[in-house]
């Protein structure tokens, strides 16, 4: 990883949670703050790489004063469509991981949220045994 850890961030809303600290603690927070659950099941990706959350940006409850939500497109392990994503957050079988009040701070905590993810997978704090296939 090139670069300090705080460069990773574009302007995050707390300073950037230390791992090490969270790990030792059992509680785990992006760095705008919102929860994080380590142990989702893990997706092992087509590039070897891993995923515990895939989300996408979308526009909801336009008369409040947050509408953009990230929505999760990984859902107990399983790859959903958008459709079948947004129904999940709707009837509330599944919780988004951030809401805002702008598109440009959405799609930024989604970057930084998964930029601490890899930093978290580095530590070895996200779910080794539930690794997909393995």
């Amino acid at each position: 990883m090139a670069g300090k850890v705080s460069d990773l961030y574009a302007q995050p809303r707390m300073p950037v949670p230390s791992p090490v600290r969270q790990m030792e603690r059992g509680e785990y927070y992006d760095p705008w703050g919102f929860p994080i659950d380590v142990n989702r099941p893990v997706l092992n990706n087509a590039d070897g790489s891993i995923s515990t959350e895939r989300t996408t940006t979308e526009r909801f409850n336009t008369s409040g004063d947050r509408p953009w939500l990230n929505v999760p497109t990984i859902v107990d392990g399983q790859e959903l469509g958008l459709d079948e994503a947004i129904r999940a957050v709707t009837e509330g079988r599944n919780a988004p991981v951030g809401q805002f009040k702008t598109l440009p701070d959405a799609e930024r905590a989604g970057q930084d949220r998964s930029n601490y993810l890899g930093l978290l997978e580095a530590f070895g704090a996200l779910n080794a045994g539930g690794r997909n296939g393995r």
